[in-house]
């Protein structure tokens, strides 16, 4: 196994899907002999591709800060993207978007539940014929993924999508909820695991999985995508401050969300339903100030992924 470098999925994507416009029926098939040779420097064998997918995090609130092996492993090293769009603000089109390198309106997945979203409207859609895993398949790559997926894969429905010798979801109940996450293998049989914090067991599971794939000498792509800092939700669809691992949950005390002059301003210049909103109570900024905490805390976590999966990368070569 080569580690050649850990990148982003984006240029990937532009590199390998074809322009389209009109239903997502109408996408055309890249030459997949086209996509290997853009990834691939000349003169060299095919690169490799980890991804690292967090869920819900900001950037214009400074949660990278926060993050110190993120900072030493890509930020140090000059790795930042300046100049970037998502296509949707809603999580499962973007998600399915990033795969499929079209927009929204195009794949048709346009909410994050039936009838218009989720894995369902997935499904319905046959995304899964002609998109980026079936395209690196194609071109001899390997393909795992460990972590959350997109809404509405249940405990109904886990059947893999094509193009992935290791697929590996959260399942919900189990994707919102951080001490009792829920898998399943290759659409298999679900497990539990109560009382084990995700994103710990996600890189438990990873660091295994990077031992399977070293035995190998295919290029491969590993997706890896715990759900901090996303909210957690329970049972009676509450959404509540994600919770961290045990280990983090006093760090930074004293942090707030960043005082910016669109925060709580006296003065309000915006369109209606906004201007006539009130002012936050100081309760308000508290608890807002609290959930602050609870993401920065719950990316700790993360963040030790993301150091130990390098060093583990890098001890493989």
């Amino acid at each position: 196994m080569r580690f050649s470098a850990v990148v982003s999925l984006a240029a990937l994507v532009a590199a390998a899907s074809s322009s389209s416009v009109g239903s997502p029926s109408a996408l055309t098939t890249p030459k997949t002999q086209d996509v290997a040779t853009k990834c691939r420097p000349k003169g060299h064998k095919k690169p490799n591709f980890v991804v690292f997918l967090t869920d819900d995090q900001d950037h214009l609130m400074d949660s990278l800060s926060y993050q110190q092996y993120v900072k030493k492993h890509f930020l140090d090293e000059g790795t930042r993207f300046t100049h970037y769009y998502t296509t949707s603000a809603t999580c499962c089109p973007s998600r399915v978007s990033l795969w499929l390198g079209t927009f929204a309106h195009n794949h048709n997945v346009t909410d994050e539940s039936r009838p218009h979203g989720s894995y369902y409207k997935f499904q319905a859609n046959h995304l899964d014929d002609d998109w980026l895993p079936l395209w690196l398949q194609d071109a001899g790559y390997s393909n795992h993924y460990i972590g959350k997926f997109i809404n509405g894969v249940d405990l109904n429905n886990t059947v893999a999508p094509k193009g992935w010798e290791h697929f590996e979801p959260l399942v919900s109940p189990g994707i919102y909820n951080f001490t009792n996450p829920i898998f399943s293998l290759n659409g298999g049989p679900v497990e539990e695991h109560p009382g084990v914090y995700q994103t710990d067991l996600i890189l438990n599971k990873s660091l295994a999985r990077i031992d399977k794939i070293a035995k190998k000498d295919d290029p491969f792509l590993f997706v890896i995508s715990p759900t901090a800092p996303h909210d957690e939700i329970q049972t009676n669809g509450q959404f509540t401050p994600p919770r961290p691992a045990e280990r983090h949950k006093h760090l930074f005390p004293n942090a707030k969300v960043p005082r910016t002059p669109n925060f709580n301003p006296a003065k309000q210049d915006k369109v209606g339903w906004i201007k006539d909103l009130p002012l936050l109570t100081s309760l308000q900024i508290d608890e807002i100030d609290h959930h602050y905490r609870q993401r920065l805390r719950s990316l700790q976590a993360t963040d030790e992924l993301v150091d130990s999966v390098i060093k583990k990368l890098k001890e493989k070569n």
